[in-house]
């Protein structure tokens, strides 16, 4: 297993723009080890292959280090496990993580024998996008087109349809339990830094300097 983590790691470490470097590995390793504690939670290990779910998890975004803006990255990265993982993992286990990675985002329309290792890597995949995570991911995106507080406030309010999306797409009741103290912290965040920057409950002044600006509350 280390040696495909140590494979996943070289293969993903670019990142695009908006993205730090290496966040594709890193979200990878994040929703394979959801994943698995999804798993022990909803007591489903003894009834899945805990290999091929991590592996899953994993890999699940590889697509996108070659899949066109128009193609679908699950598609992609379906195809480009199975010569990853050939003479790793026998077929059986390899054919359990392509399917898997196949419809990771294909929440709303998936056969009916998709595997539980692809309806857990669905919830996985949707709750490290949640929480102190989406609060980085944010201020990541924000920062690199240098915008600052402002812009994350209106980042997070724009992103309220995905937060309903992923809320009605969970497959589990410990996965809706997870994104719900996800999102109360997000929800918490964004209220304090609009409070201390914004002013909710004052008047709200204006000072410009050189390329940037502060709004505080009068006195």
């Amino acid at each position: 297993m280390k040696s495909l983590i140590e494979l996943a790691g070289d293969l993903m470490q670019m990142g695009a723009p908006g993205e730090e470097p290496g966040y594709r590995f890193l979200h990878g390793m994040r929703t394979a080890h959801l994943a698995d504690e999804l798993a022990r939670r909803e007591g489903l290990r003894d009834h899945i292959r805990t290999d091929a779910l991590f592996l899953a998890g994993l890999f699940h975004d590889v697509g996108k280090c070659t899949a066109s803006s128009e193609s679908d990255h699950a598609e992609a990265g379906a195809d480009r496990v199975r010569f990853l993982l050939r003479g790793k993992l026998e077929p059986e286990g390899i054919d359990v993580v392509q399917r898997a990675i196949r419809w990771h985002n294909k929440r709303e329309h998936y056969p009916d024998d998709l595997p539980l290792e692809g309806l857990l890597l669905q919830d996985a995949d949707l709750l490290d996008h949640f929480g102190a995570t989406e609060i980085w991911l944010i201020s990541y995106r924000v920062a690199a087109r240098g915008g600052g507080a402002k812009d994350f406030l209106a980042d997070y309010r724009e992103a309220a349809s995905w937060r309903r999306y992923a809320l009605r797409s969970l497959h589990y009741p410990e996965s809706r339990k997870e994104i719900r103290a996800r999102m109360r912290v997000g929800a918490h965040f964004h209220r304090q830094l609009a409070r201390e920057t914004m002013c909710i409950e004052g008047e709200l002044i204006c000072e410009s300097i050189p390329g940037n600006a502060f709004w505080t509350e009068r006195p």
